[in-house]
């Protein structure tokens, strides 16, 4: 009976405040582009009114998203909010199958009662693109919504890298995060100061040890993939997009497509995953070039 017990799914709460996780499958990149971004944040306000659904922030990475919502009706409304979107992505790049891997991760907060423990879920979520060297300042990167919360704010965001051509529409609810702080200047000073605990409480690599900045396609170019410095998915997916020159990988022909793939081995910091996510081949096919090159060397 105690096996039974353990083995038997416990019930997903569906009504009240959640942070989600969607990781994608396989670690591949989720968004082709910016387009895909929009069309993500799109599909979530066409099923929100049917499920009383709210944003209260996201933090969209290259491979996973984090978001913190309230909802009625959680696991139904995640299943159309994806399902809608991976139709979209499968048709426009002639692909099929799961874009997100199933189940969804899900972190219950009850009915909003402990606000604190909302609000540190959402400078969780905003940590998050600087841990992965993505950014300086959450403001400056667009796939989260930093920036949506306080509209009165003037916040320059024209001369920042990692900014969109165009911002997604985030509908974000910041009724609880206005409630302990009600200016811009104290939700940014308690956001540095979650910060500077949360790294010094970190046991990994931290920020100094990842890139902060767009790799440069002149100069001294790229160095090989380390431990101590690699370029980030996004990264990767962008010097992919420079080199194919409007073209795309599934009209490569195999040859043309390991002929990238070493470039990709040479001239970025990427690790064998990345690679293999933005050509779009498996871990092995990577890999298996990668020994060809030591070997030849």
């Amino acid at each position: 009976m105690a096996r039974v017990d353990r083995l038997r799914r416990e019930s997903r709460p569906q009504n009240g405040y959640f942070q989600i996780i969607l990781n994608s499958n396989f670690q591949v990149n989720i968004f082709e582009d910016d387009a895909e971004v929009m069309m993500f944040i799109d599909s979530f306000n066409k099923f929100a009114r049917e499920y009383s659904a709210r944003m209260l922030g996201c933090s969209m990475m290259d491979t996973h998203i984090h978001i913190l919502l309230y909802a009625i009706g959680l696991s139904s409304f995640i299943q159309k909010w994806i399902r809608i979107f991976s139709r979209y992505h499968n048709k426009r790049l002639k692909t099929s199958g799961n874009i997100f891997v199933s189940p969804f991760q899900s972190y219950y907060y009850g009915d909003g009662s402990n606000v604190m423990k909302i609000i540190e879920t959402l400078f969780y979520l905003y940590y998050n693109p600087l841990a992965e060297g993505m950014c300086s300042h959450p403001k400056e990167y667009a796939r989260c919504s930093f920036s949506s919360h306080y509209e009165k704010t003037h916040i320059d965001l024209t001369k920042q890298p990692y900014i969109l051509p165009s911002r997604p529409a985030y509908n974000i609810d910041s009724s609880l995060l206005y409630s302990i702080y009600p200016t811009y200047d104290e939700f940014e000073k308690a956001f540095w100061e979650y910060t500077r605990l949360k790294k010094q409480n970190s046991k990994g690599v931290g920020l100094n040890g990842r890139m902060t900045e767009m790799p440069a396609y002149a100069g001294n170019g790229y160095k090989p993939y380390s431990k101590q410095s690699h370029n980030t998915d996004s990264q990767v997916l962008e010097y992919r997009n420079k080199i194919l020159n409007g073209k795309l990988v599934m009209h490569l022909s195999s040859k043309e497509a390991d002929d990238i793939i070493r470039r990709l081995l040479t001239e970025t910091f990427a690790n064998r995953r990345q690679i293999a996510s933005v050509m779009m081949v498996s871990y092995e096919h990577v890999r298996g070039i990668e020994r060809k090159m030591v070997f030849r060397r």
